[in-house]
């Protein structure tokens, strides 16, 4: 219950709030009062003779972010950043200027620098500097795995104050239901980026040598890149673009086996792959993918990255697994 004299936090968050950004959202405003700020985004357009409107257009849509956070933050206790964006990392600096507290949660895009599938924020220069130099001046980084937490101490040549807090599933929620069938499910947006880091290409190919059971990829398609799935794909797999909360938990409690078959991923505890697990699926994931291993345990399977073959022989020893079962 919140009190008379209650705190006031402003929420940093990109445009598209994800699950357990807003489960972390839904829990502050229990108890405190809460003002939402998104980035200011820059019209981009295309073409050489749009070059110098589009470096104005950013220097603006910046300028403007740094106005509004200086004007709430100035009336804030806290801000509580999910990611460290270039917005937030501005309000990290904002509140470390007015004396205010900051804390940050870190885990994916934004600490990561993997060039070879075109992934991180640590890539470029300019950005490195300015994470690295906020993740040290807010007060608490709150890194979702452990594995994450060890890129932010070398980044930060551990001068930043970490405390690794693992994303948590709602039990009462997720949970198994009903009778499994012979699905097998993996999740995730569907883009250029996303099918090479989430593996879904593999996911795809894996689905034909196992005819018999039916694949299915969940996710919004943000671009072309589908085609290149849908090219490949057997007649077992089949694409339901975006689900809402409740046909995703059926899935879930449909499918016996969740695939995260990932390049890197940055996660450990609730996330899609927790949520899985908690309704009844078997995981099977990528070795490569190191903070998988802090959800999966010895509960699943470990595969190759990119080898399909291996993946559809994890999928068929699904039945000589133990089942997983939250402690």
């Amino acid at each position: 219950m919140k009190s008379s004299d209650q705190k006031k936090i402003i929420f940093l968050c990109g445009s598209i709030i994800m699950p357990w950004t807003k489960r972390d959202l839904q829990i502050l405003q229990k108890y405190f009062e809460i003002a939402i700020l998104h980035q200011a985004s820059p019209t981009f357009l295309k073409g050489s003779k749009w070059k110098a409107f589009r470096a104005f257009n950013y220097v603006m849509s910046r300028l403007i972010d740094f106005l509004r956070l200086f004007k709430e933050i100035r009336k804030a206790d806290l801000t509580f950043d999910w990611f460290a964006s270039e917005f937030a990392v501005t309000g990290i600096l904002i509140s470390k200027l007015l004396r205010k507290k900051s804390i940050v949660v870190v885990g994916g895009y934004d600490i990561e620098n993997m060039p070879e599938i075109n992934y991180g924020n640590m890539q470029y220069a300019r950005q490195r500097h300015f994470t690295t130099f906020g993740l040290k001046n807010a007060d608490i980084v709150l890194p979702f795995s452990e594995f994450a937490a060890e890129k932010v101490r070398k980044l930060t040549d551990n001068k930043a104050t970490i405390r690794a807090a693992n994303l948590a599933c709602d039990t009462e929620r997720f949970k198994q239901k009903g009778q499994k069938e012979d699905i097998v499910i993996t999740a995730g947006f569907i883009d250029k980026t996303y099918v090479p880091r989430k593996g879904f290409k593999t996911f795809v190919e894996a689905a034909k040598y196992l005819p018999e059971i039916k694949f299915y990829l969940i996710g919004k398609q943000r671009d072309e890149a589908i085609n290149e799935l849908k090219a490949i794909a057997t007649p077992n797999v089949e694409f339901t673009g975006f689900l809402f909360d409740d046909d995703l938990l059926s899935m879930y409690q449909r499918a016996k086996v969740f695939c995260l078959l990932s390049y890197q991923e940055g996660e450990g505890g609730g996330g899609v792959l927790g949520e899985a697990m908690a309704c009844g699926c078997v995981p099977v994931v990528s070795e490569k993918a190191v903070a998988l291993r802090e959800t999966v345990g010895d509960c699943g399977f470990y595969v190759p990255y990119g080898d399909a073959k291996a993946t559809a022989e994890a999928i068929k020893k699904k039945k000589k697994k133990r089942r997983w079962k939250h402690q």
